[in-house]
């Protein structure tokens, strides 16, 4: 190379470094856009699905057409192989069981086995919240049953007092601790569309969606490994049920089709039989793998079920069973405390002057003309009245006398001091 083409050769590069200068300038600026969530985590619906079958009927694919949100526009998924495909193995049925006979709860069915596992769990968590009614129950009928030999049975509660309200927040709190147990009890229903999102209040912790959305992210953990292959979310596996259902039609409708196009063109039997065998073997296929997403939703809302029973038992065992501690305790207060007779005013008395052996004067003292006391008791038919004297000049004090009526009046005027006879 001589020294002409040397410098022309020097020439094209430093045009070429230039060149890729400039592009670089002129290149516009993209600003990075967030990821979009999956599919399966967006409000959409499945409008179309659409199959595409091998000529030489080895192989099916896929192709799902979805509609975001209303009135949004349509996004086609890539395609996706749909046959051949691995499905588990589905259990021999029983020969020795009768048609319409329940599932065995062990062994070969997986459903049932998971429903008896998950039932003992639940039964177990129900267990304490029987325990808990059955002492409240007691409780509540030991105080009820005795209200009519009580001024709780009578029209003698002032329920604005203060023993009134803890009566009635009392009760108030065992009525909650009630209403807690029998929820436990009575857990409500569980259904696949409960676990998907979104979970309305899944953010309140110690709620049941609290409890359903810590179940969906741990089944999506690892990108779901425990789930079925192919599925990372219990919102996948919900809206794969759907499209696998809409799927079946669609083969079948294909099926229909294909061997209506092979009639018509005098295709030989044995081409036709070909079409329908593997058509069926598709229809097969995606049959057992709809069924095994079926089973393995129905597991899930096994394991659904148990969480609400078991938030609710948390509940009966903590806020539940404190609510009752604290009502029972308020209502004992307040029974035994309206139960207490307030204790009357003292009042004065005078001797009226009689025999200084009289029952009045051998009883107060024989100098004791005015005293005070408390009405405790009177007897009218042995016309005799119970004292407990507090306070007298020259009188007996404290003691409980019985005194006839007619030898004690009442007078108005100052409480005497209380100062005992020497």
């Amino acid at each position: 190379m001589n020294a002409k083409d040397r410098a022309k050769a020097r020439a094209l590069k430093i045009l070429a470094y230039f060149a890729r200068r400039l592009g670089q300038q002129l290149t516009p600026i993209t600003t990075p856009t967030a990821p979009q969530p999956p599919i399966w985590e967006q409000d959409f619906q499945v409008t179309k699905v659409e199959l595409d079958p091998d000529y030489t009927l080895k192989e099916v694919k896929r192709t799902v057409t979805y509609k975001i949100g209303v009135g949004g526009a349509e996004v086609e998924a890539p395609k996706e192989h749909l046959y051949p495909i691995y499905v588990p193995a589905v259990p021999a049925a029983d020969p020795n069981k009768t048609a319409g006979a329940s599932k065995p709860a062990g062994g070969a069915d997986l459903v049932a086995t998971t429903d008896a596992y998950w039932a003992k769990a639940a039964e177990q968590a129900r267990s304490t919240a029987k325990w808990i009614a059955t002492v409240l129950g007691a409780a509540l009928v030991a105080i009820v049953g005795t209200a009519p030999l009580s001024p709780l049975g009578g029209q003698d509660i002032d329920w604005q007092s203060t023993y009134g309200y803890m009566i009635g927040v009392g009760l108030l709190l065992l009525g909650v601790t009630l209403f807690m147990v029998v929820s436990v009890l009575v857990p409500g229903i569980t259904a696949f569309p409960n676990l998907m999102k979104p979970i309305r209040f899944g953010w309140i912790p110690g709620t049941i969606p609290w409890a359903r959305r810590v179940m969906a992210k741990k089944a999506a953990a690892r990108h779901g490994v425990a789930l079925p292959i192919g599925i990372e979310s219990l919102n996948e596996l919900g809206h794969r049920i759907r499209i696998e259902e809409m799927t079946l039609d669609e083969i079948a409708k294909e099926a229909e089709n294909k061997i209506t196009e092979l009639k018509t063109a005098n295709r030989p039997k044995t081409v036709l039989s070909d079409m329908a065998t593997f058509w069926d073997n598709v229809r097969q296929a995606r049959g057992q793998w709809l069924q095994h997403i079926q089973d393995e939703a129905a597991q899930w809302v096994i394991v659904g079920s148990y969480g609400s029973v078991k938030v609710k038992s948390d509940r009966a065992r903590s806020i539940g069973l404190l609510a009752g501690l604290v009502g029972g305790a308020l209502v004992i207060i307040g029974y035994v405390s309206i139960q207490i007779p307030e204790t009357p005013a003292a009042t004065t008395y005078a001797v009226i002057p009689s025999d200084p052996k009289s029952d009045a004067r051998t009883k107060l003292g024989k100098s004791c003309d005015v005293f005070t006391a408390v009405p405790v008791t009177s007897d009218k038919q042995k016309d005799t009245v119970t004292l407990y004297v507090t306070g007298g000049k020259n009188c007996m004090l404290y003691n409980r006398d019985v005194l006839k009526s007619k030898e004690i009046k009442t007078v108005p005027g100052p409480t005497p001091s209380p100062t005992k006879t020497e």
